[in-house]
């Protein structure tokens, strides 16, 4: 059984560990290299990026000229919306690091879990309603006065992250009372 754990957490670490630098790498060519013929020929056919939803209708990056101002706007945008993830693959990291050594019910886990269930309430409640507002902000910041934006709504995504927060903040209290279980087991003698 340990060893099934041992082999699925490696793999699952290394998946996090290339999503750590793959991520980085797409988000900075979305938005300062999209213009290169290169990218664009990568990311069309797979198409990589959502398109940036405005009143006026969807902007796509690889069909909209961003100026460098608007280009960094976007990307702090995509950067705040993307902070939960990136720490998120790093909490992972050290959890599987844990389960790679045979510690699963130990209290550093309890504590990884239940900052993973904050990250996805800070997701829900701030990070995405800000990126958003950031790009729909990059998207129309060329346009006519009048005709520029900046959106926030609450959608499902918010629930469904609300909801996996707050599931995830349970599972953090069982593995501390598992933790606690664990730890008293291996005192007794």
């Amino acid at each position: 059984m340990s060893s099934q754990i041992h082999r699925i957490s490696k793999i699952f670490l290394l998946v996090c560990y290339a999503l750590l630098i793959i991520i980085p790498i797409l988000v900075l060519l979305q938005w300062f290299a999209i213009d290169s013929s290169l990218v664009q020929s990568f990311v069309k056919p797979f198409g990589f990026f959502n398109p940036i939803m405005t009143s006026q209708g969807a902007v796509y990056a690889v069909d909209h000229h961003f100026s460098f101002i608007e280009s960094l706007i976007g990307f702090v945008g995509t950067a705040i919306g993307l902070s939960p993830l990136i720490l998120a693959l790093v909490l992972l990291i050290k959890i599987f690091k844990n389960y790679c050594i045979g510690n699963i019910f130990s209290l550093k886990n309890a504590i990884c879990y239940k900052y993973l269930g904050y990250l996805f309430l800070f997701d829900a409640l701030l990070a995405k309603p800000i990126c958003q507002a950031l790009l729909t902000m990059s998207a129309t910041l060329s346009n006519a006065p009048g005709h520029r934006e900046i959106q926030v709504s609450f959608t499902n995504l918010n629930l469904e992250s609300l909801f996996c927060g707050a599931i995830i903040i349970v599972i953090a209290r069982v593995m501390y009372i598992g933790s606690k279980i664990q730890e008293e087991q291996q005192l007794v003698i």
